[in-house]
């Protein structure tokens, strides 16, 4: 009988200490009974910044990180009682630290669950990652039903089983993921950033069930991507002029988009294709693999695509026309438009934008004139009216996003003939952010004219407006951080002349740099051709009248383009400034191809055009978009080496504080002609590019690792065997 019990007791004992190391303890750290001027509760650390007990709660001044004294989990449901009481601006956020294994005051790395004040923008909750290295990665973002209300009480949890998480707010899950960036087993903390945060209640106890969005789609298709040694060859678009083309799209490898000609409207509407189908023939021939692009030639045959869209739930295609009018009947969400024209550089920005549309489909351009589009937010279509073989040569040769061929399948050959890796079709823009602020204060003259030294190509800035209706250059919408003073205050509480009062902090040789304005920005960019890119932070509704204003005073409308994070303002400036290019600012995720394109769907109705996610933005996600006609921008990306591996994803731009180093991108992207990528020869590579580097620790080359988490489980379960050898030989001893 004591044997039994014995093992009984080391059985439970093990099966505990497996318990243990598999999910959270139960915790509740409960602050509603607290008044102001208490002591801070023995649950909680300060880490950095501070916090304060007030009436029924513990709140967080902005910059604050503070220590939840739970027990380290891997696995578990954390909920908090919380409000955002004030914040600089929407975008400023709070967050719920979990999975944290590092330490000091800022503990990294760790994940949290990010909430924004203006929690209905499309990155207004976030499940995010800071890694080891101090650099945001991101499993997902997505809008919560509203903006929080300082007055009003929510309720977050997270709930964490392994590579899953879900992430609620008030019962309704917001974001979730599959792929976890940190699995490992860490503690929690409470974060302000821009923000003052009140919590009322802290619960951690055991994960419960999880609901994960799987990735799949009914409507979004699956391309097919050829096996290539280019980075973002020209999407094979195949003019479907027959019925056996388009039975070939049922085939393995079909091409990447079919092009259908809408010609005439008998009844249903009715595609030229040697013969008569119906859009039902064509959507079905396209169905989750082929992106369908319909040439409209008249209004009467686009009226006909978007009745049938709507009324069979067809989406994720692309409608072209050299019709204007006939382009502004498609308004349906998931569905890009291009315009068919002849026109040249300026000309054909403005009425590419002005057609809303983000495609030029064009039969020829140089490669200066395809950079002048795409600089500006539109792909280039290449519709050559020549073999495939030289239209493909020639998209290769002028940098196009598409290609419409005859045959894809020669195309795919061509592609297929580069026996080298990571040969570049185009180069990647180098946007630089704010300036170059290693070299001169951000978001000033003086930082634009270094960026435009460093051969940037274009120059990011931040835009509010001022007391006196000025557009002024700066990111955090105060001063403090910024001057030379120890002063605090809201920017746009300031005059033109007020704000100029101030000298900015010494960064370079720059000792004396003013708040700089838009119109001198302006006046700086009179000697060159470089792009800006102008965020709209602000939330008042009258800024992109005001831009519009000052870049029409100055003869600058065809040197602008617009990104927020803030999806109204990017609606107002296509509104407002209907021939100006825009994009969408957002977190960006590492997501497939299919959720990315159904995010981005998602988050840009209604104003479809380029995209502006974080670096963690996955390389599927790229190509899935520019198969659709959307330019990608990454940001922030800095270093030689993170800018070429991001280059390497195939983005069209890349937002850096490091903009000098372009002429690194530029030496691996070697000279961008035709001759150079394909040639006649057997051997079709006729330069060889250096390998990319690739991160390696030496430390890690003889170390044996346990798998995951089994050191910690180890660690009790020695120490339970230890103490169960030691009373099993003290009973046996006394028997004897």
């Amino acid at each position: 009988m004591k044997k039994a019990i014995c093992a009984a007791l080391i059985i439970s004992l093990l099966a505990g200490c497996f318990v243990f190391a598999a999910a959270a303890e139960d915790f509740c750290a409960d602050f509603t009974s607290l008044a102001e001027g208490d002591s801070l509760p023995e649950s909680l650390t300060v880490l950095s910044g501070s916090a304060a007990a007030g009436n029924g709660f513990v709140e967080l001044a902005p910059g604050s990180i503070v220590r939840i004294n739970a027990p380290d989990a891997a696995d578990f449901t954390m909920e908090v009682d919380f409000t955002i009481a004030s914040a600089n601006e929407d975008t400023r956020w709070v967050s719920f630290m979990y999975r944290v294994t590092g330490n000091g005051a800022d503990p990294k790395p760790y994940m949290q669950m990010c909430v924004r004040r203006g929690a209905a923008a499309a990155n207004g909750v976030e499940i995010a990652c800071k890694d080891a290295a101090g650099s945001w990665q991101y499993n997902g973002k997505q809008a919560y039903t509203q903006n929080i209300d300082p007055s009003v009480k929510y309720t977050a949890k997270i709930i964490c089983s392994g590579k899953n998480i879900s992430q609620s707010i008030n019962g309704t899950q917001v974001v979730s993921t599959d792929s976890a960036l940190i699995e490992k087993e860490g503690g929690f903390a409470l974060q302000s950033n821009g923000s003052v945060l009140r919590v009322y209640a802290v619960r951690i106890g055991a994960p419960q069930e999880i609901q994960v969005k799987p990735e799949t789609s009914d409507t979004v298709r699956s391309v097919y991507e050829p096996e290539t040694g280019l980075i973002a060859p020209p999407s094979v678009v195949e003019k479907i002029d027959s019925p056996e083309k388009l039975a070939a799209l049922s085939q393995d490898k079909p091409a990447q988009a079919a092009w259908f000609t809408v010609s005439s409207v008998r009844g249903n509407a009715v595609i030229a294709a040697g013969g008569s189908y119906s859009f039902k023939d064509a959507f079905d021939a396209c169905r989750g693999r082929v992106i369908p692009v319909f040439e409209l030639t008249t209004s009467e045959t686009a009226d006909a695509l978007v009745k049938y869209a709507e009324e069979n739930g067809e989406t994720d295609f692309l409608a072209v026309s050299n019709n204007p009018e006939a382009l502004s009947r498609i308004s349906l969400k998931g569905v890009h438009k291009g315009l068919i024209t002849d026109a040249k550089g300026a000309e054909c920005a403005r009425a590419v934008h002005s057609a809303g549309a983000d495609i030029a489909v064009v039969s020829s351009a140089t490669r200066q004139e395809a950079e002048y589009l795409q600089k500006r937010f539109i792909s280039v279509m290449l519709r050559a009216e020549a073999s495939t073989d030289a239209a493909v040569r020639a998209a290769l040769d002028n940098g196009a996003n598409h290609v419409v061929v005859s045959d894809h399948a020669k195309a795919y050959s061509l592609y297929s003939s580069v026996d080298a890796s990571d040969i570049f079709v185009r180069r990647p823009f180098i946007v630089a952010h704010r300036g170059v602020p290693s070299l001169a204060p951000e978001n000033t003259v003086e930082g634009l004219l270094e960026a435009v030294a460093a051969g940037a190509d274009a120059v990011e800035c931040d835009v509010y407006v001022t007391a006196d209706d000025q557009i002024v250059i700066n990111h955090n919408g105060t001063l403090g951080g910024y001057t030379t003073e120890n002063v605090n205050t809201q920017i746009e509480r300031l005059t033109r002349e007020e704000l100029k009062g101030y000298t900015l902090k010494k960064t370079g040789k720059y000792d004396n740099a003013k708040f700089a304005f838009l119109d001198e920005f302006f006046d700086a960019m009179k000697n060159n051709d470089i792009v800006l890119v102008i965020e709209i932070k602000t939330s008042k509704r009258k800024c992109a009248d005001l831009i519009r204003e000052i870049a029409e005073s100055k003869g600058m409308m065809d040197r602008i383009v617009i990104i927020s994070f803030n999806a109204l303002q990017v609606k107002r400036a296509r509104q407002v400034m209907p021939e100006v290019g825009a994009s969408l600012l957002t977190n960006g995720s590492n997501q497939s191809a299919l959720m990315s394109v159904e995010t981005v769907y998602e988050e840009t109705a209604g104003f479809n055009g380029a995209y502006s996610p974080g670096s963690s933005f996955s390389a599927a996600g790229v190509a899935a978009l520019r198969h659709r006609g959307v330019e990608v921008n990454l940001w922030t990306v800095d270093g030689a080496d993170r800018m070429l591996e991001q280059a390497c994803k195939g983005a069209a731009f890349i937002t850096t504080n490091t903009s000098m180093y372009r002429n690194s991108i530029d030496e691996r992207t070697g000279k961008l002609e035709s001759d150079s990528i394909l040639s006649n020869a057997s051997s079709p590579v006729t330069r060889e590019p250096e390998a990319v580097p690739q991160a390696t620790d030496a430390s890690d080359a003889d170390t044996v690792r346990l798998p995951f988490g089994l050191h910690i489980v180890l660690i009790p379960i020695a120490a339970v065997v230890i103490g169960a050898s030691v009373l099993i030989a003290v009973f046996y001893r006394k028997r004897k």
